[in-house]
């Protein structure tokens, strides 16, 4: 999904004149806000939730938001179905913002309350469903690893992270934000950035010839959104909700955007008035 979302700063060549290929680095989605603050990278797509916990220090690419409707690479396996009540969630420690919305969507959609068990990053996903925990939330981009979506023998339940979120929710999920380090992006450069990001849209149709599995040729073709738009701010709001009254966060913060030229700026104002959002 990241590399999809971000295909557009290295085809930036084929868009626009003079425009040069970015580097791209890969990381893990909890190093990139740690390479972005030691000044190792210029610009990181962050898990949305811990750009909210650090939200004084970036400064969001307007315009741009990675979400979706569903999320085939996690998925909520209940062993016993929703028959139990309480459950105990066999994780991956690394895959903090993941786990934060499937308790939130087991406590709030199934009134499950669950409590998270954090392991070490397995050698298989499906390493989390030996223990003694009754539930898991298995995360993988190999796809192929992780079981199918639907009932398991035994009265099993697997469900799809993204679509418990759409159905709790209302909104598909965002699961990151293009950042900067705050007040580091001049106008003009914040513009032709976001532009380079846009033109990831293009390539939407090489995603779905290049995918390797159904699942994955079915969210590059319609679940998979880049635009930071009315529902990801809806989407926003909720997720921010939940994460200051589980104490995540201490305040429910404003997102700081990195400036656009001044034109974008007052046409975007007079579009807000219009919409009443003064």
């Amino acid at each position: 999904m990241a590399e999809a979302a971000a295909s557009g700063l290295t085809q930036a060549g084929d868009h626009q004149a003079g425009d040069h290929n970015a580097q791209v680095r890969r990381l893990r989605p909890e190093a990139c806000a740690a390479a972005l603050l030691k000044q190792q990278v210029d610009v990181a797509l962050v898990p949305t939730t811990m750009v909210l916990q650090g939200a004084e220090g970036f400064d969001v690419i307007p315009d741009v938001a990675v979400s979706s409707w569903k999320y085939p690479f996690a998925r909520v396996v209940l062993k016993e179905g929703l028959e139990s009540r309480e459950l105990t969630l066999a994780c991956d420690r690394r895959a903090v913002q993941e786990q934060f919305v499937a308790t939130v969507a087991l406590r709030e959609h199934y009134q499950l309350g669950a409590e998270a068990v954090p392991y070490d990053a397995p050698d298989d996903p499906l390493d989390l469903l030996r223990g003694d925990e009754n539930a898991a939330l298995l995360t993988s981009t190999a796809l192929g690893a992780l079981p199918d979506l639907g009932r398991l023998g035994g009265g099993g339940l697997v469900m799809d992270l993204g679509q418990e979120w759409f159905e709790l929710a209302k909104y598909p999920m965002v699961w990151g934000l293009f950042v900067t380090r705050e007040d580091t992006l001049g106008a003009d450069t914040t513009a032709a950035l976001r532009d380079r990001l846009h033109a990831a849209e293009e390539r939407r149709p090489n995603w779905v010839e290049q995918a390797e599995h159904p699942l994955l040729e079915e969210f590059f073709a319609e679940d998979l959104r880049l635009r930071f738009d009315d529902l990801a701010v809806a989407s926003l709001t909720e997720l921010k909700h939940y994460l200051f009254y589980d104490d995540v966060i201490g305040h429910v913060p404003d997102l700081s955007f990195a400036p656009l030229p001044e034109a974008e700026e007052e046409e975007r104002g007079e579009e807000q008035w219009v919409r009443g959002e003064t």
